[in-house]
C-alpha cells in the first residue's frame, strides 16, 4: 500500500484536477443558470448564520475563473495559498448554484476538502505519516457523513415507513411529472422493486461509514455507491456524482501498491 504521505499528496493532486476540470466543463451551464434565475435564486446560510452573498452572472463567472485557476496553480506549484483561495472561491461559487440538482448540499464538501488539502501542504503532511493519516481520516469522515446524515434524515422524516417503498414511488412519480422521465414511471409502477430499492438505499446510506474502520469493504461499497448514483442520474436526473465523485479517491488510493 502507498504510505499516508504519498496517498494524501496524490489524492490532493487528483482531486483538485478533477474538480477544476468538471467546473470548467459545466461553467457555461452554471453562468446561464445564474443569469436565468437572477434574484429568484435561493442562497444558503454559511454555518447556518450568515447568508452568502448573491453574485450575478459576471461575479459568478469571475469567481469560477478564480476557482479553476487557483486549483490549477495549486497542482502545478503545490501551493497551500492557492488552495486556500480555491476553498473560498468554491464556497462562493457553489453557493450561487445550490438549487442545481448536480450541486445541492453535496458540493459543500468541496471547500472543506480543499481546506484540509491546503492544510496538508502548509504543514508538510507528506513528511509526517501521523498527520497525513489524520487528514486522510478526516476527509473519509466528511464523505461518509453525507450518506449517514441522508439515511438518518429519511428515518427521521418517515421512520421505518420509508422502507415500504411508497415514499420512493412518490418521488419517482414527481420526477416523471417534472421531466417526463419514463424510466422513473416504469420503476414506480413496480411496488416490489420500490420496496427493495428503499431498503437497499437506507441500508447503504446507514452503513457506508463501515469502510472507514474496515477498508477491506471499500470496493463493494464503492460499487454500491456507483449503482446508487447511476440510478439517481437515470431515474431522477440528479447528478450528484459530478462534484461528489472525486472524493471517493480517498478510499481508493490507499489500496494502491507502490511499484
Amino acid at each position: 500500500m502507498l504510505p499516508p504521505g504519498e496517498t494524501l499528496h496524490l489524492f490532493g493532486s487528483l482531486y483538485c484536477t478533477a474538480i477544476a476540470a468538471i467546473v470548467a466543463i459545466r461553467f457555461p451551464h452554471h453562468v446561464r443558470f445564474v443569469r436565468a434565475r437572477g434574484s429568484a435564486r435561493r442562497r444558503p446560510r454559511f454555518l447556518g448564520l450568515v447568508t452568502t452573498p448573491r453574485l450575478g452572472p459576471f461575479g459568478t463567472g469571475a469567481v469560477g475563473a478564480v476557482l479553476i485557476s487557483s486549483l490549477a496553480a495549486s497542482v502545478a506549484l503545490r501551493s497551500s495559498a492557492a488552495l486556500a483561495v480555491a476553498a473560498v472561491a468554491a464556497l462562493l461559487y457553489f453557493a450561487q448554484l445550490i438549487q442545481l440538482p448536480e450541486v445541492r448540499r453535496k458540493a459543500n464538501t468541496i471547500p472543506v476538502i480543499l481546506g484540509l488539502v491546503s492544510l496538508s501542504l502548509a504543514a508538510r503532511a507528506d513528511a509526517s505519516p501521523r498527520l497525513a493519516s489524520a487528514l486522510l481520516l478526516l476527509i473519509e469522515i466528511i464523505v461518509v457523513q453525507v450518506y449517514l446524515s441522508a439515511g438518518l434524515a429519511k428515518l427521521r422524516a418517515s421512520g421505518l415507513a420509508w422502507l415500504d417503498g411508497r415514499t420512493l414511488r412518490s418521488w419517482l412519480v414527481h420526477y416523471h411529472l417534472r421531466d417526463g422521465n419514463r424510466a422513473a414511471l416504469a420503476f414506480a409502477s413496480s411496488e416490489g422493486a420500490c420496496r427493495l430499492a428503499s431498503f437497499a438505499i437506507v441500508s447503504f446510506e446507514l452503513t457506508f461509514w463501515i469502510v472507514v474502520p474496515f477498508p477491506v469493504l471499500t470496493l463493494p461499497y464503492l460499487a454500491a455507491a456507483f449503482a446508487f448514483h447511476l440510478a439517481t442520474a437515470t431515474l431522477m436526473r440528479i447528478h450528484y456524482w459530478l462534484f461528489f465523485g472525486p472524493a471517493y479517491l480517498v478510499f481508493l488510493l490507499p489500496l494502491l501498491r507502490r511499484p
